[in-house]
């Protein structure tokens, strides 16, 4: 009989997030459910909704590094979720804080499953708005296998979003270019065609493939990847990252 408790492994994890320690075990998942019956214990732990999501595992490289055969998903737990400009305390996590400047999505209605396919056509009359976003990854298990790490909602350890932008659609994503500085000085840069050629593609995959537990509802945002690879917050700073007519985010960390 299999030892896996998802109450248990919620409560380890969300009690490494809040003192920023590693996890001192394991999570014990061993399969995609597992990992995502964690996550739905850490959402009715914290008794708040999910304010958005983060969706990975979307090239054949990341699946065949991975083992998982479809787009993985995991929530941006409340808490850890905000507007920018944000504060954050980098001692408070785990590891040194990593970058990851995304295009998100906030949705406008409800993204229900079906067994049809849905085209980007769909999926973009659904979208209410973009709004640039930074990612913060964090580990939680040290030298986590796939699923642990999946279990971890996946290394995320915060998420700052921006303004949304409701006029998007004549934008040219693909082409949308972000700069990540800190203190003023250019770090990283990137373009919306990092994600799959076009960050809306993310989402696509995402509404085709749910989890078992995810639903995709109307004001929940999905994140879809770093555009600028991942950068490492060595000390105090203010993180910059600009996406030119899509807007700024920004977070300090003391």
């Amino acid at each position: 009989m299999s030892a896996f408790d998802p109450l248990a492994a919620a409560a380890g994890l969300l009690a490494s997030r809040r003192a920023g320690r590693a996890l001192g075990g394991r999570t014990t998942p061993e399969t995609l459910e597992e990992a995502y019956a964690i996550h739905d214990a850490l959402a009715r732990a914290l008794g708040q909704p999910v304010p958005a999501w983060k969706v990975g595992n979307l090239t054949r490289e990341q699946r065949i590094r991975s083992g998982f055969p479809t787009p993985i998903c995991a929530p941006l737990l409340a808490p850890w979720t905000r507007s920018s400009p944000a504060r954050f305390v980098r001692a408070a996590f785990v590891e040194a804080p990593a970058l990851e400047c995304e295009f998100a999505f906030e949705l406008a209605v409800d993204i229900p499953p079906r067994p049809a396919p849905y085209v980007r056509e769909e999926i973009v009359a659904r979208i209410a708005s973009v709004r640039p976003a930074i990612e913060i990854v964090d580990k939680r298990v040290t030298d986590a296998t796939p699923v642990e790490a999946l279990a971890d909602c996946m290394a995320s350890g915060g998420f700052v979003y921006g303004s949304p932008v409701n006029e998007w659609r004549r934008l040219d994503l693909a082409n949308a270019a972000v700069a990540l500085a800190i203190d003023n000085t250019r770090v990283a840069w990137g373009i919306g065609a990092a994600i799959l050629g076009d960050p809306v593609m993310a989402l696509v995959e995402l509404a085709n493939a749910p989890p078992p537990w995810t639903r995709l509802t109307a004001g929940q945002i999905v994140t879809t990847g770093s555009c600028t690879g991942m950068t490492t917050v060595t000390g105090p700073c203010t993180a910059k990252a600009d996406f030119g007519p899509l807007g700024m985010v920004e977070i300090r960390f003391e």
